[in-house]
């Protein structure tokens, strides 16, 4: 590989950096976008121009060497990044990727929605207001932003969240503490909320250190509110929606965007990793070696 194209492959990779920054993906998910990247294109072959036959060999060889979810975690991250050049003209020739079958498949108890469903309930808060409100796109954003369970919402207390770091301190089941980070878009809504939820308890005269408050009397708002609220959503949005969806949804989301495993383990409080495996599984699916 030449010199000129080792530079270009670099200049395109930081783009993608820049790109997923801008997305308020974690530093983690980011870094670990990077080093599959890195490690399967430009170690692997040198570049990103590559044909049918060597994703076929990509994709067996990391199949037969690593577990059905790190597999698809690796696939998805290189399939989006190939994606990302198409868009940007930075590719011109077609995702060679495009026949790699992927589909992340929950636990048949398990109900999720997907990144395009999730956009279209933002999309819906976002210009409409009947009947709905910034509060009810706050609970939306705050659940689907941070994974956490109902219970562990209600309980949050102001002195859990580091604004600076953008990090909740959340206490989970059995009293386990777990840090939670979030984005630059959530941080958004959330400061938004806090200067409204200062004036709330302002004029109702309210000293309680309790996060999310009823806008009726600034008092602490109690579970079936907040689970009625999000329960009002689905309606309008013809959705059965509930608080522990956007928790799955928010691991599926993470995951479909190259999060490690272990790091979704850790943001759930799974108290082992083998849970989150069962929960959220894999398959992938390639076509006929005729077809690739």
């Amino acid at each position: 590989m030449s010199q000129s194209n080792s530079k270009n492959n670099e200049k395109i990779l930081e783009s993608y950096i820049e790109f997923m920054q801008y997305k308020s993906l974690s530093e983690k998910t980011i870094l670990a976008n990077k080093r599959v990247i890195e490690r399967f294109l430009l170690d692997e072959f040198g570049g990103y121009k590559i044909n049918k036959n060597q994703v076929r060999s990509l994709v067996m060889k990391l199949k037969h060497n690593l577990s059905q979810t790190t597999v698809y975690s690796y696939i998805n991250i290189i399939k989006k990044f190939y994606d990302f050049m198409i868009d940007f003209d930075l590719f011109t020739l077609e995702n060679p990727f495009a026949d790699i079958k992927i589909k992340l498949i929950t636990n048949k108890s398990v109900n999720v929605l997907y990144d395009i469903e999730i956009h279209k309930i933002y999309k819906y808060l976002e210009v409409n207001n009947d009947g709905l409100t910034k509060y009810h796109l706050f609970l939306f954003d705050l659940f689907f932003s941070t994974g956490i369970r109902l219970s562990e919402a209600v309980n949050l207390k102001i002195f859990n969240f580091d604004f600076e770091q953008k990090m909740i301190n959340v206490i989970g089941k059995g009293n386990k503490e777990r840090v939670v980070a979030y984005g630059e878009k959530f941080n958004n809504i959330l400061l938004s909320y806090i200067k409204l939820r200062e004036s709330l308890m302002t004029f109702n005269k309210k000293y309680h250190s309790s996060f999310l408050v009823d806008f009726s009397n600034a008092e602490p708002i109690n579970a079936s509110k907040i689970y009625s609220m999000i329960v009002e959503i689905g309606k309008k949005t013809g959705v059965n929606l509930y608080p522990h969806l956007l928790r799955h949804s928010f691991a599926t989301s993470l995951l479909e965007n190259g999060c490690d495993l272990r790091y979704v383990q850790e943001l759930l409080g799974h108290s082992s990793v083998q849970t989150t495996q069962i929960i959220y599984t894999c398959t992938i699916k390639t076509k006929t070696k005729n077809n690739i």
